[in-house]
């Protein structure tokens, strides 16, 4: 950790002259599979096979879920579910930033991942929000005219940012798109400015100013927050990462201790679940469709920077899942109440957006090679739909060792 912590605070133009930032051509700098084995991470057995099913699944996620814009011209969208919108409209801020994300870890495998990639930049640039244009409206409607009539989403512009870096380090910024400068300008004028609290450093739910004051736990990504800080040496970045590891022990304290799940969305001073009704439903203070993402945050946290506090919440989180479950991943359930309850109704079916962030998490400690073992191999054949099935690629790329941390 210290090591790594000594490589932050290098200068910036020490940064700029490290191998792959200066490439200008299409090759990739860090071509799939990269097949990392991350430091006190475990992994599923047999390497190759992992790899494989990494492209295969990625190749049937590119095929239903990645369309070309009709309406602006060279662009691409991932097309997905909306809370809140239209049955037309083609997808959200959330859906962008990960097929950024997944498109630039696939460079080497997709030989048009550049393509994808630069198209998916083009669409981030007609659909900007309208209170702050450096981040990215969160809805692409059926006619992709929400650029400057619609407001941002955190996570999405988290993801975007972030898959802009990973382009830099992937083909470098001197082609049609200077990604390194668009990320910059994205995170230092957009994500400073309109998603971090001044005077908590909590993170913001959107750059809506009548936005209902909370934050979302599905939007606490760590390891993002840290490669902020390394392009831009903003200090504020890492302050929102304490805070965050704050409120992670505040909520765990006093309503999860057993458990140590995170609500949707999470409010008060000290950090408390938001009640029904805050933002989306009834369970908005529960484990639901927002949080099941959380573990997967704390995972890529813990893979890429290692941080103690991740592996030591990963493994309390596991702790209650695993004999709940009764050691069977399949037996995962879509959405708990903070004390480890089922929400009713729902017993009937799981979903790969929860069960897969869980199975990522299980490479937090060697004591959980079996449930990794047996989630890889159930989650690599589930295809539903948009929001888990992308949620499962995230996961199987960073289980894999296939989601490498830009500037790390």
């Amino acid at each position: 950790m210290k090591l790594f912590v000594a490589f932050l605070l290098l200068p910036l133009f020490l940064i700029s002259c490290q191998p792959g930032n200066q490439n200008n051509s299409d090759v990739p700098q860090r071509p799939f599979p990269q097949a990392i084995i991350f430091n006190d991470a475990i992994k599923p057995d047999l390497q190759n096979d992992l790899n494989a099913e990494v492209a295969a699944y990625y190749d049937y996620w590119k095929s239903r879920y990645l369309k070309p814009g009709v309406y602006i011209p060279n662009t691409f969208f991932v097309q997905g579910e909306n809370t809140g919108g239209s049955i037309t409209d083609k997808g959200t801020s959330e859906g962008h930033g990960w097929g950024m994300i997944i498109t630039a870890l696939m460079a080497g495998h997709d030989p048009d991942a550049k393509k994808y990639f630069d198209g998916l930049v083009r669409m981030y640039n007609a659909t900007r929000s309208k209170h702050n244009p450096y981040l990215m409206a969160w809805l692409i409607t059926a006619k992709e005219d929400a650029g400057g009539n619609r407001s941002s989403a955190t996570d999405g512009d988290f993801d975007v940012a972030y898959g802009l870096l990973l382009a830099h380090e992937q083909w470098g910024s001197d082609g049609e798109f200077n990604y390194l400068e668009k990320a910059i300008d994205m995170i230092t004028n957009g994500i400073k400015v309109s998603l971090i609290d001044t005077e908590s450093r909590r993170l913001r739910m959107g750059d809506a100013p009548t936005m209902p004051v909370g934050t979302r736990s599905s939007d606490w990504m760590a390891g993002h927050l840290r490669a902020f800080y390394h392009y831009t040496g903003e200090k504020i970045f890492l302050e929102a990462v304490d805070t965050i590891y704050s409120m992670i022990e505040q909520i765990t304290r006093n309503f999860s201790p057993h458990t140590g799940l995170m609500p949707d969305f999470v409010a008060g001073f000290p950090a408390g679940p938001a009640g029904p009704e805050f933002l989306e439903t009834e369970y908005d203070g529960t484990f639901n469709w927002n949080a099941c993402r959380f573990p997967l945050r704390l995972a890529v946290e813990f893979a890429h920077h290692g941080t103690p506090q991740a592996r030591d919440h990963l493994n309390k989180m596991l702790a209650w899942l695993q004999p709940a479950t009764g050691n069977n991943v399949a037996n995962v359930r879509p959405g708990y109440f903070l004390t480890g309850e089922p929400i009713p109704g729902r017993d009937y079916y799981t979903s790969m957006a929860y069960t897969a962030p869980f199975v990522a998490a299980s490479i937090a400690g060697a004591h959980h090679q079996q449930w990794l073992n047996e989630g890889w191999n159930h989650i690599k054949n589930v295809k539903i739909s948009y929001y888990p099935d992308t949620i499962n690629l995230l996961s199987m790329l960073l289980i894999s060792g296939n989601w490498w941390a830009p500037g790390n």
